[in-house]
């Protein structure tokens, strides 16, 4: 999950937030949900309008969100949860062996209460650790 802003004067309302789950993908989807328009097949992104909307009961469209450097899988988000199977130094120049540390079990993070994940969260800190793994 990345911040992210939108700005549209008369259209969505100033100074709300979100923690639902949207990528760049979504922006194709979500200008031709706004234009009444068919968007391409093959779309990988959905549509957030209700989202930005701020519609009752908005909801994000994706359950999950995979997070890939280069063709590697790096993380997963699943609601406010991230687990990552593989993390990289700042400096790291490639998504892959030497300065990419794989995860096993992956390092799990609540991004409502550690945003800037520092704390990885162990079985006995939360009790959804095997729920979230698991799906």
């Amino acid at each position: 999950m990345e911040p992210a802003f939108a700005w549209w004067p008369g259209t969505i309302k100033p100074g709300r937030t979100s923690m639902e789950l949207a990528n760049s993908m979504d922006i194709m989807a979500t200008v031709a949900d706004f234009e009444e328009t068919t968007p391409p097949n093959r779309l990988d992104g959905k549509s957030i309008k209700s989202i930005l909307l701020d519609e009752s009961a908005a909801e994000s469209p994706h359950d999950f969100m995979f997070h890939y450097c280069a063709c590697h899988l790096m993380a997963v988000t699943y609601g406010a949860y991230k687990a990552h199977y593989a993390t990289q130094g700042i400096m790291v120049g490639s998504c892959a062996g030497e300065g990419v540390q794989q995860h096993n079990p992956p390092l799990l993070f609540n991004s409502l209460t550690d945003p800037s994940e520092n704390y990885p969260l162990t079985e006995e800190m939360d009790p959804m650790y095997q729920t979230v793994l698991a799906a």
